[in-house]
């Protein structure tokens, strides 16, 4: 009798994933890319490693733990003043892929992809470097214009970068990067994760008004609190109520403005709330508007796409958005939710009482963003997405 000829599994692709700390507990949408792959391995490599927050169910290679004594000492001292790999975390990093032979590399941020660099030349495969937001719009102005001079050999040097949305492809048109190499490929979110189809739009009681954003200025929560403080003057405090999820360094200044303008019985602030065990679902599903008023602050930093925004979308909550950078990509006006010009306190709060007066507009606003979440924004579709990029780099 023949014997048949064992046939050898078919190899994966393998993409190394790139971050100077992984993961910042801010920063889920990266440890979604991570940890999602369906025909792709996946591998991290990092300077410094906090997996507190999840995302730890892939092998993690950190250079910060690989030394000690000496050689730590001085890696410490090279990192705190210059921002710089020593050359035995260069060395780690280095035989890790030659070790584990990956066929991508995968940078979170472009100022990353710029530490990181040393390792795409002498790997010699395919870099692809994400681009998030404060990277394509302000990093570049720093130091008199020597941020822009850093990223040079990023945008010179990458295989692709790729742009959250059409405002962020633009930036890197001006950072110098050749169209030829930006790909529009938003990240997406775990849709089914948020969905409730069961959320109810009548209301008889307090309306409760979320925001989710780190208190940062660019989020724009100062606007936020000042349209409350003008509801309030129309308005009894019994009818709505307002919950601010996030921490930040701005949160003595805003407590500080809440106490000044009398917002105390309707403003809460509800510090960071994790997705690891349900406390945002549980956010979304008690809220009846979800605001996220961002801005351009005066140094160019702004937003890429706000991922609380897209999760609350999928939830079926209304939500009121400004016209800045990627939002108007994901939330359409009059359509999928409501748009405001950037530090419009009046256009803000002519929104919320439509959507606070108006349960029907409600309905109708939250039921296209779920559908158009579901759809568009799906992170199992867009993870396929991402993988057909890194095979056209591959041939």
């Amino acid at each position: 009798m023949e014997c048949e000829t064992p046939v050898s599994p078919t190899k994966r692709n393998k993409v190394a994933h790139l971050r100077r700390t992984y993961l910042l507990k801010r920063e889920p949408f990266i440890g979604y890319q991570v940890t999602s792959h369906v025909e792709f391995e996946s591998i991290v490599l990092c300077k410094q490693k906090d997996t507190s927050g999840g995302y730890a169910n892939v092998p993690i290679h950190c250079s910060d733990e690989a030394l000690d004594g000496f050689q730590k000492k001085v890696s410490d001292v090279l990192y705190q003043r210059f921002r710089i790999l020593s050359t035995w975390e260069f060395k780690y990093l280095e035989d890790v892929i030659r070790r584990e032979k990956p066929d991508i590399l995968h940078c979170h941020y472009l100022p990353d992809a710029r530490f990181f660099l040393k390792l795409k030349r002498t790997a010699k495969i395919p870099l692809v470097v994400s681009a998030y937001g404060y990277d394509t719009s302000e990093f570049h102005r720093r130091l008199l214009g020597y941020g822009k001079r850093y990223l040079a050999p990023v945008v010179r040097e990458a295989d692709l970068v790729l742009a959250m949305s059409p405002d962020m492809e633009r930036d890197l048109r001006q950072l110098g990067c050749p169209p030829e190499k930006i790909r529009v490929h938003y990240y997406g979110v775990e849709t089914s994760e948020f969905a409730w189809p069961e959320r109810s739009y009548e209301r008889s009681g307090i309306i409760t008004l979320l925001m989710v954003a780190g208190l940062d200025e660019y989020k724009g929560h100062i606007y936020f609190l000042q349209a409350l403080a003008e509801l309030l003057r129309r308005l009894p405090a019994t009818q709505f109520r307002a919950r601010l999820a996030g921490e930040g360094p701005l949160e003595n200044e805003l407590k500080a403005y809440v106490r000044k303008s009398g917002l105390d019985s309707v403003v809460e602030f509800v510090g960071f709330v994790p997705r690891a065990n349900g406390a945002i679902l549980q956010e979304f599903r008690e809220a009846d508007v979800l605001v996220m008023p961002s801005v351009t602050q005066k140094n160019g930093l702004k937003e890429g796409i706000p991922g609380a925004l897209v999760e609350a979308m999928a939830s079926g909550l209304p939500c009121i958005g400004t016209r800045h950078a990627g939002i108007p990509f994901v939330l359409s006006d009059e359509e999928t939710g409501l748009l405001v010009d950037e530090r419009d306190v009046s256009g803000l709060v002519k929104a919320l009482e439509r959507l606070m007066t108006d349960a029907d507009l409600r309905r109708r606003l939250g039921s296209a963003a779920a559908r158009k979440a579901a759809s568009e924004f799906n992170r199992r579709q867009k993870i396929r997405d991402l993988e057909a990029i890194y095979l056209s780099l591959l041939g």
